[in-house]
């Protein structure tokens, strides 16, 4: 490392090299550069150095000399580091990034963005770092990785709102430009790249402007809008020229070449490439020559030179092919050294590692044995099991603190009772038993359950295993664990004694269900017989009226008796219906594998034959069969399709649909029509008893047809719901289990 040396004469040159840079005079600033390295030859200054490469790096960037940029950027670079200013290094970064940008090498690009993002952040550095986030946005809406790009400008947004950073608003509205560009959102990335141009006219930023110009122009050139396009690129031209900016005037004057030749304005398009060639003799850009020599191609195309376009094409394939050649072998010697690199840091670590594991091992092995020895301590002596060790002789020889604190002895008084002599006397035969098979079985854990003896004269039960480990130089002994469930026993004592009463309970409840069920059948068959016959008498005697005497009975008369008569007729439909619906409560289902489309056929083949007018289109799908009750499942169909038919008789072409679907693994079965439908709020009473949503006087009905169905449905352990909506038909969908 070079020895700093603070110096008025070379500080002084820098100085002025700086306002020479910023003035745009490059070549004199190249030259004072040079008078002071002379300097720092004989007067070291490791700083002045650093600096003094990084503004030939800045110098040769702006005039499109990338290769040469980047040697000088590493060179300041390494002197930063050298130096170890932070500030320095994340410049530098930033610096490099830019060259891989301009050269498309966005990978190497985005990686020295996020070690910059990473020194900003630790130095909390919070302008740079928002600065840092759009240049990386950027460079993610190059490669289209828009989520990564987005992440990043929510983030610098953040920042610029938080510390009021305004002059940062050009850069983020020209970030959302790219943003916008990239997704062809042409209208807004215009509008994006205008803010930009404002902010960058406020803070006097006069290149953000040239650029945003620029790239509106390209969009411009690309929606094929020439006019709009050529004067984009006039206001970012004289930008470039005013600030010195060659390469970028250069490449601007190639694109109004290109907008002249789409314009058939082949003179001015000559002109221009007349004057970038001369500009382009002393620069170092095969991207800017490779792009001139296309330009002269189609030019001389135009112009109906054909040997002068092919040579001009010759030209732009070898600029393209040194480029590709140049970028291929830059990634090869970057792998390269990569790999060196990380194979030299391997090695490195593995003798360190080595070291440290030889250091380590005894200790290791040292803190294993203690850390062992604690916690077997600390898992005996704080556990709530109890742990017996017994000896040859069937004596206790170790008992764990819990053993004396839970059955009531003293810790300072050692068990002296043989294991026989510990157990209730009911589980002496037990345990003889189980420790012949412990013996036989040396390792293996035999569980069991016992009771032992409390020093208040009372028993604990307990549960656990025993283990022969005679063979086991540390113990020599059987081992056994033993946990409390007392309260457990207890538990199963009382969940015994309930469920005996349960049991007892449950006798009494089924006999008298028995005893109801009786009276149930018995005022059932009264229903049936009993209040049958006066319905019957009823209806005789009114049709008898109305046969014999039906010139002697005035029209109210007549109409009085038709209406006695079809309400005597209607409550025997509804006494049928509910002796129906009490009837499935009782009745037990018949499972068997169904075919429901024969039994949906059977229904509309009978609906046709009862109904000889029937209008309504009706049609079955193809329904996958069923496990249920086949009697049952047909009464369903029978009042669906019934319904259905019923609620759109009035519609000019009434139509009914039986069908079934799969949703979430079951099969759902549907009975749809174009009828009377219903509104959705009164949904819910559509399965209820009685509960008609349509007047008695638009359709007949008991209202009990959807009680039975929803009964015989839940029977089965199914699902039944209604959709509808009111003048436009209903569908009436089930599921079985």
């Amino acid at each position: 490392m070079k020895k700093k040396h603070t110096n008025i004469s070379t500080s002084f040159l820098f100085s002025q090299a700086e306002v020479s840079y910023h003035n745009n005079n490059f070549v004199e600033t190249l030259n004072i550069l040079t008078l002071l390295d002379n300097e720092l030859a004989e007067q070291p200054d490791l700083l002045l150095e650093m600096k003094s490469s990084n503004l030939r790096g800045n110098i040769y960037f702006k005039q499109g000399d990338y290769a040469q940029a980047e040697q000088l950027f590493l060179k300041s670079l390494i002197l930063s580091r050298q130096i170890g200013e932070s500030r320095y290094i994340y410049n530098r970064y930033d610096n490099l990034a830019a060259v891989y940008t301009a050269t498309n090498q966005y990978r190497y690009a985005i990686e020295y963005l996020q070690k910059s993002i990473e020194l900003k952040e630790a130095l909390d550095n919070n302008k740079d770092l928002a600065r840092g986030f759009i240049q990386l946005s950027s460079l993610h809406f190059l490669i289209e990785n828009f989520t990564a790009g987005k992440e990043a400008l929510k983030a610098a947004a953040e920042l610029i709102e938080r510390h009021e950073q305004r002059d940062l608003l050009m850069h983020w509205h020209f970030a959302m430009g790219m943003q916008y560009r990239r997704e062809e959102n042409v209208p807004k990335a215009l509008e994006a790249y205008t803010e930009a141009i404002r902010y960058a006219v406020e803070f006097n930023a006069p290149l953000v402007a040239a650029k945003a110009y620029s790239n509106q122009g390209d969009i411009m050139m690309r929606e094929k809008q020439w006019p709009q396009a050529e004067e984009k690129y006039n206001l970012s031209l004289d930008l470039y020229r005013k600030n010195n900016v060659q390469l970028e005037e250069l490449n601007t004057s190639v694109q109004l070449a290109l907008i002249a030749l789409e314009s058939k304005n082949l003179k001015r398009a000559r002109e221009l490439y007349e004057a970038a060639l001369e500009g382009s003799m002393e620069l170092k850009n095969d991207v800017l020559k490779g792009n001139l020599a296309e330009l002269s191609a189609r030019l001389h195309k135009e112009e109906n030179k054909p040997a002068e376009a092919l040579e001009a094409y010759e030209r732009y394939i070898s600029y393209y092919k040194k480029m590709y050649d140049s970028e291929m072998s830059r990634t090869v010697l970057d792998v390269q050294a990569k790999y060196e690199n990380e194979k030299k840091e391997r090695e490195l670590q593995k003798v360190k590692l080595q070291q440290v594991e030889s250091e380590l091992k005894s200790l290791r092995a040292e803190r294993a044995l203690m850390e062992r020895e604690m916690r077997f301590r600390a898992l005996i002596e704080n556990g709530a099991d109890l742990i017996y060790i017994i000896d040859h002789n069937l004596l206790v020889r170790y008992a764990s603190p819990s053993a004396f604190h839970l059955l009531g002895f003293d810790e300072k008084n050692p068990f002296k009772y043989g294991m026989y002599e510990m157990l209730h006397p009911d589980d002496v035969e037990m345990v003889r038993d189980r420790l012949k098979i412990v013996m036989e079985n040396p390792g293996l854990p035999v569980f069991g359950q016992m009771r032992l003896p409390c020093a208040d004269g009372g028993y604990v039960w307990t549960e656990g295993t025993a283990t022969n480990l005679f063979h086991v130089e540390a113990v020599r002994g059987i081992v056994c664990n033993l946990r409390d469930i007392t309260e457990r026993k207890q538990a199963e004592a009382s969940i015994q004694e309930l469920n005996e009463s349960l049991e007892q309970k449950i006798i009494e409840r089924t006999a008298e269900l028995e005893e109801a069920n009786k009276g149930l059948e018995a005022f059932s068959y009264s229903v049936s017989h009993d209040l049958r016959a006066p319905l019957r008498i009823i209806s005789g005697y009114t049709g008898l009226l109305l046969k014999k005497h039906t010139h002697e009975l005035s029209d109210e008369a007549q109409e009085f008796l038709n209406s006695i008569k079809d309400n005597a007729r209607h409550m025997g439909e509804l006494i049928d219906d509910l002796l129906n619906l009490s009837r499935l409560g009782r009745q037990e289902l018949q499972k068997t594998e169904v075919n429901m489309n024969a039994v949906a056929s059977g229904t509309l083949r009978e609906l046709k034959s009862s109904e000889p007018k029937l209008k309504a289109e009706i049609q079955i799908q193809d329904l996958p069969e069923a496990v249920a009750d086949e009697g049952l499942i047909k009464q369903v169909f029978s009042n669906l399709l019934g319904n259905a038919v019923k609620y759109s008789r009035k519609k000019s072409h009434p139509k009914v649909e039986i069908g079934s679907y799969a949703a979430e693994g079951k099969t759902v079965y549907y009975v749809k029509d174009n009828g009377a439908g219903f509104d959705m709020k009164h949904a819910d009473k559509l399965f209820r008893p009685f509960q008609r949503l349509h007047d008695k006087s638009q359709f007949e009905g008991t209202g009990i047809g959807l009680a039975i169905v929803y009964s015989i449905i839940t029977k089965h352990g199914g699902q039944i719901w209604a959709e509808g909506e009111d003048g436009k038909g209903a569908t009436f969908l089930f599921t079985l289990s």
